[in-house]
């Protein structure tokens, strides 16, 4: 059972990082790629970040649930460190949708997108924090 263990926590933090990450990258990215000659080049990373965000989605829902599982709902309404995690499940939520909304209005070439991928980028940045915070005993 502990390889379980192990293997949920292990894939639950690189895919979550992988996602966060490559959602700041491609915020970052894409107010610099405004310009029509990289619309081309627009396309291709938002394309990437949708199958990044999809996949890490499903992964880390998978794994933190399995994680979940050994806690109480009170656990998750009463304590600091469960608020934080509800807080946590709440902003991959709305990394998700941010992600997917900015994604396809790039794609159609609407400027709004490049607003709510930045969006999406402080969201992760949020989301970041939060770790940072549960990994500090808080």
């Amino acid at each position: 059972m502990a390889l379980l263990d192990s293997v949920a926590v292990v894939s639950h933090v690189v895919f979550g990082g992988l996602w966060t990450g490559a959602v700041v990258f491609t915020a970052l990215l894409a107010g610099g790629l405004a310009s029509d000659t990289a619309s081309a080049l627009s396309d291709l990373v938002v394309d990437r970040l949708r199958l990044v965000s999809r996949s890490s989605a499903v992964i880390t829902l998978l794994s933190g649930g399995y994680m979940a599982t050994g806690y109480s709902h009170s656990y998750f309404t009463s304590s600091t460190r469960g608020l934080l995690l509800s807080t946590m499940v709440v902003l991959w939520l709305v990394l998700m949708v941010t992600v997917e909304i900015g994604a396809s209005r790039v794609l159609d070439d609407q400027k709004s997108g490049r607003t709510i991928l930045g969006v999406a980028g402080i969201v992760a940045l949020l989301l970041l924090l939060d770790v940072g915070l549960l990994v500090a005993g808080i």
